[in-house]
């Protein structure tokens, strides 16, 4: 993107140049005429060609006029004739080079845009502060320049005649004979002029001259510094342009490895996740497995205790009516035998009259008796039901004892089958700590075997290595000389291979890469000059998203080639891998023919081989030392393991004890509330029974009241 840079710099530093040029023409002609230009004071002449019999008369009038007015400025002391004129013309001259100056300015900024934007904007860094200082120091240049423009302004303020289109032709045709130096050659004939206001003029316009000299290469230095300025501006936001790219582009690769880095980490964790996830899934299904056992074995043995109470349950009152029936089998037939006895057959006539009388005095006493019967059935009552409660808290309270002592048999239960199972731990405990101690026994022995054996071995390879040696020695002479031999011409034909397949796939790549750079590089100015030319007149907020919509192009192929780059700079460095490798190789290949010939040439050697054999068996018995502390290290680790095994059962079979416990209890208190029910039951039960009870003991003994008063009654009657 330089190409429209440099052209537009051209186009305008041209302009610039054509500018001053025409200036410096026109203040020329304005200080040799001392004319008052059309752009500064009145109307702009007229575009006519005037006829030839009038310009004498014009010419004449323009010489009265001048007379006049130079008259006039001599009159006046306040003024100056020809200086001031020349002054004004001079200031005017250099507004205007201001005024292009300033359109030029505009121009360029207006042109140049979206190319200062592309430069500048995207990348804010310490340059921004830097270009901001030039950008003021330019702005207070200017200023200060205008506030100069504007003083010389206020102080030259004058009137200059206007001139016509034939006098101008007479100063371009004849440049010699200028209408002032006509002028003052007529005045100098018809009038006459002192001359010493003539050299006065002379000398006034001679010093203007001089000062407007100077003016002008002070203005054009000033102008030539700025260029440089700006050029200098140019370069250094270029340089840092190329900098921050440079720096955006490593600080990229960091970031990348970084993130890869990071990502990798990641995985790695999720990985161990994923495995510690499937640990404690099959740990999980194993244990719902096994609670599940428990569940259904809990399950069996309430259903079989239940199956067993109820049978127990059933027996019992089984046993109870069976009893009661042969009870009530026995007292009938007592009591009937008794009967029997008592009565006779032949006193039945007079039993009914007896009967039949003593029946009116049954209903009387039957009538008395009732009302004894309420009396007494009260006081019954009353004494039944102090009975109950005596015999209730006799219950709760038997029963709770036999609850606290079923409680304090099975805690009694449990607590011996807790040491049990306790004693059997420490058991195994000790068993396993004695066969812990026997394997380290064995093992030390085993160590101190191997020790000695490897002794053995050792003493034996030490002389089947000098035989070997010696064997070798003669075979290496032979094979020595063939193998460097073979060695160099490998190494010499590869290296040259490998040079020039290496030199002809850079010099491809790097036609490549600067083939596309060049093409994208044209494609890219190409595109950016037609957008400028179009967008130059267009508002800034087209321009903002045309410029955003280049950044991201801009962007997507600086990641383009910065990918091919990385690419490029990845084969170069597995190929310098490469040849490094193969180096180290060879300078390996060659330190062992050198380490050969020392051995061979100097006797001595024997020794230090000697020397480093006992270096390497020192260093095998300090590697098996190594494995011993290792295989110690690996047996203290499986003995922990184990031991934190066996507690994590133990803890695991606390657990499923208290679990069973728990289990146990919640059934018995189940079993409690069962037992108490049947309970309540049997003795409702009882209650009804004994009340049945008691009525037919009160009827037998009402019954056998009456029979004895009749034995009596009859006794009496007998008598």
């Amino acid at each position: 993107m330089r190409r429209p840079h440099i052209q537009n710099d051209l186009g305008n530093e041209n302009a610039m140049e054509n500018a001053y040029l025409s200036c410096h023409y026109v203040i020329s002609l304005q200080i040799m005429i001392n004319i008052e230009h059309p752009k500064i004071r009145g109307k702009p002449p007229v575009n006519k060609s005037l006829p030839s019999k009038d310009a004498e008369s014009k010419e004449k009038q323009f010489t009265q006029t001048v007379h006049e007015k130079v008259e006039i400025n001599e009159g006046k002391t306040q003024r100056a004739d020809c200086n001031q004129n020349i002054i004004d013309s001079i200031t005017c001259s250099f507004e205007q080079l201001c005024n292009i100056i300033n359109d030029l300015e505009k121009d360029i900024a207006v042109k140049m845009p979206e190319i200062d934007q592309l430069q500048l904007k995207p990348e804010k860094d310490e340059s921004e502060g830097k270009n901001a200082t030039n950008a003021t120091m330019y702005d207070d240049i200017i200023s200060f320049l205008t506030k100069l423009e504007e003083g010389s302004l206020d102080e030259t303020k004058f009137c200059i005649p206007e001139v016509n289109d034939t006098v101008f032709r007479e100063i371009f045709t004849n440049p010699h004979s200028l209408p002032c130096e006509m002028q003052y050659r007529e005045e100098h004939n018809n009038y006459s002029i002192c001359p010493s206001n003539v050299n006065n003029d002379n000398h006034a316009f001679k010093e203007d001259l001089a000062t407007a000299q100077l003016l002008l290469e002070e203005k054009n230095a000033t102008v030539s510094l700025l260029k440089e300025q700006l050029k200098t501006e140019r370069k250094a936001a270029c340089d840092k342009l190329e900098e921050q790219r440079r720096s955006s582009s490593s600080k990229l690769q960091q970031q990348e490895e970084k993130y890869k880095g990071i990502v990798k980490r990641h995985q790695k964790f999720i990985e161990q996740l994923i495995s510690e996830k499937t640990d404690l899934t099959e740990k999980c299904n194993s244990l719902a497995q096994r609670v599940k056992e428990i569940e259904i074995k809990m399950q069996r043995d309430l259903k079989a205790a239940s199956d067993r109470h109820i049978v127990e349950l059933q027996r019992t009152k089984e046993h109870f009516a069976a009893a009661e029936k042969i009870k009530r089998e026995r007292w009938i037939e007592t009591r009937t035998t008794k009967i029997k006895e008592m009565t006779v057959k032949g006193l039945e006539p007079e039993l009914r009259n007896m009967l039949e009388q003593h029946a009116e005095e049954i209903q009387k006493l039957r009538n008395i008796h009732m009302k004894e019967l309420q009396d007494a059935e009260l006081r019954i009552i009353r004494r039944s039901n102090q009975q109950l409660e005596q015999l209730r808290l006799e219950l709760t309270a038997s029963y709770e004892r036999m609850l606290v002592n079923e409680k304090n048999i099975l805690a009694i239960r449990y607590q011996e089958k807790l040491e049990e199972q306790e004693n059997q731990f420490k058991t195994q405990q000790m068993k396993l700590v004695q066969e812990i101690h026997c394997d380290r026994e064995n093992f030390a022995k085993e160590q101190v075997k191997r020790e000695v054996e490897m002794e053995a071995n050792l003493q034996e390879k030490h002389l089947q290595h000098q035989k070997e040696i010696e064997n070798l020695k003669q075979q290496h002479s032979n094979e020595k000389k063939t193998f460097e031999e073979s060695l160099k011409a490998k190494w010499e034909a590869w290296l040259f291979d490998y040079k020039r397949q290496q030199n002809l796939r850079i010099e491809q790549a790097e036609n490549k890469m600067k083939d596309e750079c060049n093409k994208e590089r044209d494609r890219q100015i190409e595109l950016a000059i037609e957008r400028l030319e179009k967008n130059s007149r267009n508002e800034r907020a087209m321009l903002q998203r045309n410029f955003d919509c280049k950044l991201r192009f801009l962007l997507l192929e600086k990641y383009l080639l910065s990918s091919e780059a990385k690419t490029y700079h990845t084969e170069i460095f597995i190929w310098n891998e490469s040849t490094t490798k193969i180096k180290t190789v060879c300078e390996k290949n060659s330190t062992k023919l050198i380490k050969f010939d020392d051995t061979f040439q100097l006797s001595e050697s024997k020794l230090q081989e000697y020397v480093s054999e006992l270096n390497n068996a020192n260093e095998v018995i300090k590697r098996l030392n190594i494995e011993k502390n290792n295989s110690k290290k690996l047996a203290r680790q499986e003995i922990e393991q184990e031991k934190r095994e066996l507690e994590e059962k133990i803890a695991s079979l606390y657990q499923e004890i208290t679990r069973i416990n728990a289990n146990r209890d919640a059934s018995m208190a189940q079993l409690h509330g069962r037992i108490k029910l049947i309970i309540t039951q049997k003795i409702l039960t009882i209650k009804n029974l004994t009340k049945e009870l008691d009525d037919v003991k009160l009827k037998c003994q009402y019954f056998e009241k009456l029979l004895d008063q009749q034995r009596r009654e009859y006794i009496l009657k007998s008598l």
